[in-house]
């Protein structure tokens, strides 16, 4: 469905190792990004933690803080996908 699912570290570059360590021992597979900080502030999120959907042309197109239940994230992504068929 061309989705891509991006972890946003708020930690800088310099914690790399430690982000690495945690991704690991979780056992994820998506992406993390480093450095949330910046990528929050030019997404205009106003907080942390967050989620954000980003279309295929690079627009936020729906942005939720906190921490959020994994059912609730997923029904939110299966409204979007849905929405662009």
């Amino acid at each position: 469905e061309g989705l891509v699912v991006l972890a946003v570290s708020v930690w800088d570059e310099d914690k790399t190792d430690l982000v690495r360590s945690f991704v690991a021992e979780n056992n994820f597979k998506h992406r993390f990004l480093l450095d949330g900080t910046k990528v929050h502030r030019q997404c205009g999120v106003p907080g942390t933690p967050a989620v954000l959907w980003i279309n295929r042309h690079g627009i936020v197109t729906n942005a939720k803080l906190g921490f959020n239940r994994p059912a609730v994230l997923e029904a939110k992504t299966r409204e979007l996908l849905a929405d662009r068929r």
